[in-house]
């Protein structure tokens, strides 16, 4: 120890004197960029997009372009973060994001819009980096030109931090299996979106289990909050039930449900075209394609990361109102499909899968500014 002492000490001595250089900002950020170019290169790309959405926004309408992004659900949260539980509805919505936005409207003088916009735009960055650290460039390119998670990333909806954690999570257990960090993570991935909890039989599959408590505490508090604030501990599925209409069907019944429900019979339309309920339904079909896809190359390469996902999709297969409505944001959850895909698909098709993903996602804005996508 003593040694040790005497040579940092001398180290020290020689740093002062110049006789041992550190390491310059512009040499740290040069082996930075040599290790992450990709990822660089990817964030680059990914940010050029966003423009795009504050030009249409703008388009829509110029005088007031906050009206256009901030739609549905944000509304919402706004309201959770301004006046708490105030309306009986806002309890099918978790309070983590509203506490965000209320702790970071401190970096914007209380303006809870730009907070909430912030956050959303943050963790969208911070889920790509955590994604890319865990399953590489391929899958990460995958999900950043995503159409949803495009949209998703830039208005101010929740999901980005849900999807933060669970991307948290999943790189956690790379290193050390169900440690006390991934379920700390896991857990903060169910307080910012409840349904997370549904794929938490798929951590039986890891060997050990006992950090596995943690999120099982969650739900005790969380059923706990409910019977305080609604009188029921299953106050959470009245509310969903009661206000949007959710309830669990089969498949079958859930395209029964979009030809004839209440919701694609109120007649959306953007710019005066009428969206039919059969463009719901093909709409839905054509997301759930996709992560079905991803199933198959999951299940030879990592049963954790299958049932994880497999867990999310069957969920949204036998759900109906709202949720069903909002399959194409809801199934983001399964992140693991990314990377499914990605073994799948060759790098010739990375392109046009770019393309596509600005196409939609800006199409998809469009019709979540003046009807609703998801």
């Amino acid at each position: 120890m003593f040694l040790i002492t005497k040579f940092l000490n001398y180290l020290s001595i020689l740093k002062k004197l110049g006789l041992v250089q550190q390491l310059s900002i512009k040499d740290r950020l040069k082996k930075f960029y040599k290790r992450d170019k990709d990822l660089l290169k990817l964030l680059v790309v990914y940010t050029l997009f966003k423009p795009i959405f504050i030009i249409i926004a703008y388009l829509i309408n110029p005088e007031n372009i906050y009206s256009v992004i901030v739609k549905w659900d944000s509304l919402h949260f706004l309201r959770i973060a301004t006046v708490g539980y105030a309306n009986s509805e806002d309890y099918a919505f978790s309070y983590l994001y509203p506490f965000l936005i209320k702790v970071f409207s401190y970096l914007f003088y209380g303006n809870y819009v730009f907070s909430s916009i912030f956050i959303s735009n943050l963790f969208g960055y911070l889920t790509i980096i955590v994604f890319y650290k865990t399953y590489g460039y391929k899958a990460t390119f995958l999900l950043a030109f995503f159409p949803t998670f495009l949209l998703y990333s830039f208005v101010p909806y929740s999901d980005t931090v849900t999807l933060f954690f669970i991307a948290l999570t999943l790189y956690l257990l790379k290193g050390r299996e169900n440690n006390i960090k991934a379920m700390i993570s896991y857990s903060l991935s169910i307080l910012s979106s409840y349904t997370t909890a549904i794929t938490l039989p798929a951590f039986f599959l890891k060997k050990y289990r006992r950090f596995i408590v943690i999120p099982l505490i969650l739900g005790e508090i969380l059923f706990m909050f409910f019977k305080a604030s609604t009188g029921d501990f299953l106050g959470l599925f009245y509310i969903e039930h009661e206000y949007w209409g959710t309830d669990f069907t089969t498949p079958w019944g859930q395209i029964k449900w979009l030809l004839n429900g209440w919701f694609t019979s109120q007649n959306w339309s953007v710019f005066g075209y009428v969206l039919k309920p059969i463009y719901w339904i093909t709409r839905n079909l054509a997301f759930e394609a996709f992560f079905l896809a991803s199933l198959y190359p999951l299940f030879r390469r990592d049963k954790f990361e299958f049932s994880f996902s497999l867990l999310i999709i069957i969920q949204l297969l036998l759900i109906i109102g709202v949720p069903a409505i909002s399959i194409p944001r809801l199934i983001l959850k399964s992140l693991p499909s990314f990377y499914g895909i990605s073994i799948m698909l060759d790098k010739k098709f990375y392109v046009p899968y770019a393309t596509l993903g600005l196409i939609l996602s800006v199409l998809f804005f469009i019709q979540q500014s003046v009807a609703f996508f998801a």
